[in-house]
């Protein structure tokens, strides 16, 4: 018997979701019929652009701008949405600075402290913002959007998976703190997936595809899929998790 994800009456903000995979992720969101808040931080068109296409298709949207490692940002966009919707019943965390690629000698603190406020603060804000909500209705789901350079740690990432190493250990301290009131915490880590800002007929893009064991590389609708999934009744008992989506290449 097919099982149809539904997730209507449910609302889900998507940070960090003008583009990329953050845009796939809240329409795939929107078309299994949650309320979705498309989040963004400067790409007020392409979030609004995100938006259309989902109304376009039936969906729900709306676009709200707020730095999540700002608190108070966060709280405002909590207070807006409550407004529209009424509260978030899944997080999607998936905002992220820019990553800068360089030897550790090469790094001032600036950039680590970046990495971490992009992956460690802005989890924690919307968490604190977020998870009070979920608590009182006994209901929640949080998704954070990781990497495969956690598990690999190549040279030249030691700020940005030191981010990711933080949001790693939260995640799986937190799924156990939040757990008896229903709400899941999982993260999904992304290989090199193929966005409007990778082009796919690239050298790189080819190389990489040749040592990915499946022969390929992934689409961000293929992470959308995956946190749909987690979003789901169909995950109801798995919290803690942390699921590599890259056609086998890195394993967890």
């Amino acid at each position: 018997m097919a099982h149809v994800i539904d997730l209507t009456g449910k609302t889900a903000l998507v940070t960090g979701a003008g583009h990329g995979i953050g845009a796939s992720i809240a329409k795939t969101m929107a078309a299994a019929g949650a309320n979705t808040v498309v989040n963004y931080r400067r790409s007020a068109d392409k979030a609004e652009a995100v938006v259309a296409s989902i109304r376009s298709a039936g969906g729900e949207a709306v676009a709200l701008q707020a730095d999540v490692t700002d608190p108070h940002q966060v709280e405002q966009m909590r207070q807006e949405i409550l407004k529209r919707y009424g509260p978030v019943d899944i997080l999607v965390n998936n905002a992220l600075d820019q990553k800068e690629w360089k030897p550790f000698l090469e790094l001032p603190w600036e950039v680590f402290q970046s990495q971490v406020d992009g992956c460690l603060k802005a989890i924690c804000n919307t968490g604190w913002a977020f998870i009070p909500d979920m608590q009182e209705r006994r209901w929640g789901r949080i998704i954070n959007i990781s990497t495969v350079c956690f598990i690999e740690n190549m040279p030249g990432e030691s700020a940005y998976n030191s981010g990711k190493g933080a949001m790693y250990s939260w995640s799986r301290t937190v799924c156990r703190e939040v757990a008896p009131y229903n709400i899941t915490v999982n993260q999904i880590a992304p290989g090199w997936m193929r966005t409007e800002k990778v082009d796919p007929n690239s050298e790189g893009v080819r190389r990489y595809a040749e040592q990915v064991p499946m022969k390929r590389q992934g689409d961000a609708e293929e992470i959308a899929k995956a946190c749909l999934f987690f979003a789901s009744d169909l995950a109801d008992f798995i919290t803690g998790a942390f699921l590599p989506v890259c056609g086998g290449l890195f394993l967890w």
